[in-house]
């Protein structure tokens, strides 16, 4: 059975997998847990959906008792195991302490993978390994890819709760010889469809989307995330930087809905939306002020650092800085971008405006140089793109031989059946492999896989 001898590597690989699937727009990380009860030839899967939700372990303990039923769970908990993605957090918020729900369950044995960095939430192994569970991390007993896919699963959130700032992600979209546009000034389009439609699927994934003043007058931009042209259910903060005043009619104004400012780390401030009527009354007095216009905040301010500072503590967790050069050029030179996503048209222009200039680098050893590159081409037919996606940050918490790690994340390379829970009903989903993720119908906090016996 797979409680008898579980592959602890597959079951961390397939949590991660899922977990990474969650739309999580708040300050919570991805988070994805697995329940291996001896006997039951199930594994439990759940994850974190979001902010006032069940983290994942609940979520997993949840799929346990409905599919064993409440009793049969809980006198199997005691040799039950939980394999979690991070340390189970161990502070109230809008949920209880994940240890306590363990700990009440009665689980027997916990293995994850990734400490909590975050100084609330931190410490959830000790308090468990002080009411009599058999903690483990699961760098000792699974393979080095399960493990990096887990540091990468939550490597942005752990970054940013660290230095107490969003994870900054940086955007170019330019020309073979670096311009963003020609010597009239034109610059739509220069790269294709599919890059632009990648574009907003970054766009969809972020808090918040900061620009200039110059950008904004110049092109009027909407800023919306339009994945595929369909407008995004989450829609992230607008963020306008520079002196220049802006007309109310221009598109950036245009209502969307919305919902991606939180509650402060520390627990300290309600959850706020992000609408016209938003309350300050339980917000900390800003360093810098910033006039707010529906889903845009304009900071009347040059100074990148204050604004992300006074973005963070409204509860703003990644940013995408979409231009133009001069916003950009100032971030790379005061060292604020994570991750540089350059998008490279094969076009040439030979001469026009540039997309990064002035970023401090004086000679060759000053150019920085990204941990990690990742490059995809983009398009077909008429249209070849690429995207360059250039990771400079690292995290100090990351073991060293886990720096280096892939995006994709796979799951193991034994088959398996498996079955998505809603309540008391489930339904037989495709196998997947090991060049497979779960399969993108996936959208339920519970998940139950059964591994196909070996042919004996």
């Amino acid at each position: 059975m797979s409680g008898e001898n579980p592959d602890y590597s597959a079951i961390l690989s397939t949590a991660v997998t899922y977990a990474s699937k969650a739309c999580v727009h708040n300050g919570n990380p991805r988070v994805g847990c697995a329940i291996v009860v001896p006997g039951s030839s199930y594994i439990f899967y759940g994850r974190h959906e979001g902010e006032g939700t069940p983290h994942g372990e609940v979520a997993a303990l949840c799929a346990a008792r409905t599919a064993m039923g409440e009793a049969e769970f809980s006198r199997r908990a005691h040799v039950a195991q939980a394999i979690v993605t991070l340390e189970p957090c161990s502070h109230w918020g809008k949920t209880p302490p994940c240890t306590s729900a363990l700990i009440q369950a009665g689980i027997g044995k916990v293995i994850y993978a990734v400490a909590d960095p975050h100084p609330v939430a931190c410490g959830g192994a000790e308090i468990l390994r002080e009411a009599g569970v058999n903690v483990v991390n699961a760098q000792e007993i699974c393979d080095e890819h399960s493990v990096q896919a887990a540091y990468h699963l939550t490597y942005e959130w752990r970054v940013a709760v660290t230095r107490k700032r969003p994870w900054c992600i940086a955007k170019i979209a330019q020309t073979l010889d670096g311009y963003v546009a020609a010597q009239d000034g034109t610059s739509q389009w220069i790269t294709g469809k599919a890059a632009r439609d990648e574009g907003h699927s970054v766009r969809a994934d972020v808090d918040a989307i900061i620009v200039g003043t110059g950008t904004v007058l110049a092109d009027n931009p909407h800023l919306s995330a339009r994945p595929s042209g369909i407008d995004n259910p989450h829609q992230p903060l607008k963020v306008i930087v520079g002196h220049r005043p802006i007309p109310r009619d221009f598109h950036i104004f245009d209502t969307y809905a919305t919902r991606a400012c939180h509650k402060r780390d520390d627990g300290e401030y309600p959850d706020q939306a992000l609408s016209d009527t938003l309350s300050t009354a339980d917000m900390p007095e800003p360093a810098l002020r910033c006039e707010r216009v529906g889903n845009v905040c304009i900071y009347n301010t040059h100074d990148l650092r204050a604004v992300l500072d006074d973005l963070w503590n409204r509860g703003i967790r990644t940013v995408l800085i979409e231009g133009g050069p001069t916003l950009v050029s100032a971030a790379m030179r005061e060292g604020l971008v994570d991750r540089l996503d350059a998008y490279i048209s094969p076009k040439v222009f030979g001469g026009g405006k540039k997309s990064l200039y002035n970023i401090g680098v004086h000679t060759l050893k000053d150019a920085p140089m990204p941990l990690r590159v990742q490059t995809q081409q983009l398009g077909e037919e008429d249209a070849y793109d690429v995207v360059m996606q250039m990771t400079y940050t690292k995290d100090p918490h990351t073991p060293t031989c886990t720096q280096d790690i892939h995006t994709r994340t796979c799951c193991s390379s034994k088959e398996q059946n498996t079955w998505y829970g809603s309540g008391e009903e489930s339904k037989k989903g495709e196998s997947f492999g090991a060049s497979d993720s779960l399969p993108h119908e996936v959208d339920d906090t519970r998940v139950f896989t059964q591994q196909k016996k070996k042919d004996n």
